[in-house]
């Protein structure tokens, strides 16, 4: 009947009972996507008092005035800013690169310069917290310090991304822990009603994944 080119075969489907299983298990699913996270990509783990505050360049003037505000409150005894350089706006500007704008930044804000460290990262299209941190490292060694406290200030979800970057770059020469400053740009607790949220938690989902297995070890 179907000369050679078809035969039968039996498919086994799910009953209501199966697909309301399957429907309750996707639901179960999301939600945890939705609501957890968020807080998985931006899990902080400060530590009380750090000797170095290491602050990415990139982030927002909200979060380079909470390095101000570890300084002051003496969690901190200096203020390392790290980046690339700038890949729009520095022919309008001064400051070419994200670290130097960091560090503009922080003295605008009365922040005195002696506290503060800047550590320019050069050009880079790829790895650039990688790169950032690494410049951090070879200019925090003039501190002659066997091992570090460091707090990385970031934003948001990349600070998954960043704990795991600075642990790679530093290893045993330091203590990192993180602080994730809320991003002015959408609610982090209805991160997907944005479009901001949407595109920074997916990517950082996936950034921080191949971070970690499939890019480690540079």
């Amino acid at each position: 009947m179907w000369l050679g080119l078809a035969r039968r075969r039996s498919l086994v489907l799910p009953s209501w009972k199966g697909w309301l299983l399957l429907l309750a298990m996707l639901a179960g699913a999301s939600l945890f996507l939705f609501r957890g996270a968020y807080p998985y990509l931006a899990a902080e783990s400060r530590l009380p008092k750090a000797d170095v505050v290491l602050i990415e360049g990139w982030v927002s003037d909200y979060a380079v005035a909470q390095a101000k505000a570890e300084l002051e409150a003496g969690r901190c005894d200096l203020i390392c800013t790290a980046g690339v350089d700038l890949e729009k706006g520095s022919l309008l500007m001064d400051w070419k690169d994200w670290a130097t704008l960091a560090a503009e930044t922080l003295k605008a804000m009365g922040v005195p310069e002696a506290k503060i460290l800047s550590a320019p990262g050069g050009a880079s299209q790829r790895h650039r917290t990688y790169m950032g941190f690494k410049k951090a490292k070879e200019t925090l060694a003039s501190l002659n310090k066997s091992s570090l406290r460091i707090n990385v200030i970031t934003e948001g979800p990349h600070g998954l991304r960043s704990t795991t970057v600075a642990r790679k770059v530093f290893g045993d020469s330091a203590t990192i822990g993180v602080i994730s400053v809320a991003p002015s740009a959408y609610d982090p607790k209805r991160w997907w009603t944005t479009s901001s949220g949407l595109k920074g938690v997916f990517m950082e989902l996936i950034a921080s994944t191949y971070e970690r297995f499939a890019d480690s070890g540079r």
